[in-house]
Order: structure tokens, then C-alpha cells, then sequence
């Protein structure tokens, strides 16, 4: 940057500083965002099978579809003091993988019923309906509750060490490119 012969040239290069060092950390953080927003959704791979999805969540045309999509968003606020804020979509789904669920009632909606193997009443023989069941059943289900994965948490703390670091580079590298 060189010395300043002046009060003017002092306070503009000043004011350069300022404005490179919000620029240098935005874009720094945007790739520490990107870290941990890679590193979940590697993460949330080995908890859904590698397609990303939750299968059995949702109505039956979501499942008939797949299943849910889950994916990790993040959205960068503020340019000298940036803040990223790094978030599951959708959440409620992210919710149950992170913390898990209590038992409990499964009711079927509008007097439609659940066809499931556990629940048919098959007779030796006998023929069968949609997916080898032989009727819908239309009675309250006790769902035994599940674990939670941690998924986010996880992948939160395996992903900050390279994220800082990146972080880091950036940061550096959006700083000298700016006073060269």
C-alpha cells in the first residue's frame, strides 16, 4: 500500500481496507458455507441410502415419487460483519433424522386405510391386492418411535475443521488480490 503523504490519501486508503475486507469476508464465508453444505448433504447420503431422500415420509404420491428430498440451503447476510446461516430444507424432516421420534399413534386420514404386510389379514391361497396385500386396514398403528442419526450435528462438526481453513485461504487470497 505504500505510505500516504497526506490526510486524504490516509483516509482513502482507509476506506479501501474497509471495503475490501467486507468483500474478503463474504466470500470467504461463502465458502465455508459451501464446506459444511457439501459435507451434510455427504452426510445425509449414508443416512437415507445415498438417494438423499426420505422414502416413507409424506403422502402416497410423494412416496409413489421417491420420497422426500432433503437438501441443505445456506443464505449469507451482512458484508463486514457476514453471518451465514446454514439451513436444512425441509426442516420438519430434517427434525425427526436429527433427534429421532417418541412412539406413537399412526391413524389413517379419512377413513382410508394403510395397506402394510404386518397388518394384512392373508389367507393361505388366497389372492392378493395391491402389492401383495389383501385389504387396507383402517385401525390406529403404534410406531415404535426411531433414533435419532445426528446428521446435522455431525456433519457439523466433521466438516468445521476444513471449513475454517478454507475460510482462512480465502479470506487471505481475496485480501491480497484486492492490494495488489
Amino acid at each position: 500500500m505504500g505510505s500516504s503523504s497526506n490526510v486524504g490519501q490516509f483516509v482513502t486508503k482507509m476506506e479501501r481496507t474497509v471495503k475490501a475486507n467486507g468483500n474478503a469476508n463474504r466470500e470467504a464465508l461463502k465458502r465455508a458455507s459451501q464446506v459444511y453444505k457439501d459435507v451434510g448433504l455427504r452426510e445425509l447420503g449414508k443416512d437415507t441410502g445415498g438417494n438423499l431422500r426420505l422414502s416413507r415420509w409424506g403422502s402416497a404420491t410423494r412416496r409413489k415419487a421417491g420420497g422426500l428430498r432433503l437438501g441443505i440451503g445456506y443464505e449469507i447476510r451482512g458484508k463486514e460483519t457476514a453471518a451465514s446461516y446454514i439451513r436444512p430444507r425441509p426442516p420438519g424432516a430434517w427434525k425427526v433424522l436429527e433427534y429421532g421420534t417418541q412412539p406413537h399413534e399412526i391413524k389413517p386420514k379419512r377413513g382410508r386405510g394403510r395397506r402394510g404386510t404386518m397388518f394384512s389379514n392373508s389367507e393361505p391361497g388366497g389372492r392378493s391386492g395391491i402389492n401383495g396385500y389383501t385389504h387396507p386396514v383402517r385401525k390406529v398403528i403404534q410406531h415404535p418411535g426411531a433414533r435419532g442419526k445426528n446428521t446435522f450435528s455431525r456433519a457439523a462438526r466433521i466438516a468445521e475443521p476444513r471449513a475454517v481453513d478454507v475460510y482462512a485461504a480465502a479470506y487471505a487470497r481475496a485480501l491480497l488480490a484486492e492490494f495488489r
